[in-house]
């Protein structure tokens, strides 16, 4: 997340990769969930955008699990859609169902 945040993205990828290495230690989800979507964010910047929808989605999969994550869902949903603006596939961009408050 530093060399992330120092705009030193291939860097950042890097030291990404080796941490999913070990992804499969951590035992609370959210914290997968969170590391998914800073690597789905990261992707995104450096236009990998396959790489960036399959980690974001994997991390929804795990905020869908917990009702307290709804901002962070919005945020996933905000990463998919310029993925698929990206992609130019503007109609995929919103997506089908985004939950309110009741």
């Amino acid at each position: 997340m530093y060399e992330f945040d120092k705009r030193e993205y291939v860097k950042a990828i890097g030291f990404y990769r080796e941490a999913e290495k070990h992804l499969t230690h951590v035992n609370d989800d959210i914290e997968k969930a969170e590391f998914h979507f800073k690597l789905a964010e990261a992707y995104y910047i450096m236009k990998q955008n396959l790489i960036s929808v399959h980690h974001v989605k994997q991390a929804m999969d795990i905020y869908n699990q917990y009702d307290l994550y709804k901002v962070r869902k919005i945020q996933c949903h905000f990463v998919i859609s310029v993925n698929y603006v990206d992609f130019k596939h503007i109609e995929k961009r919103f997506p089908p169902f985004i939950p309110t408050t009741p």
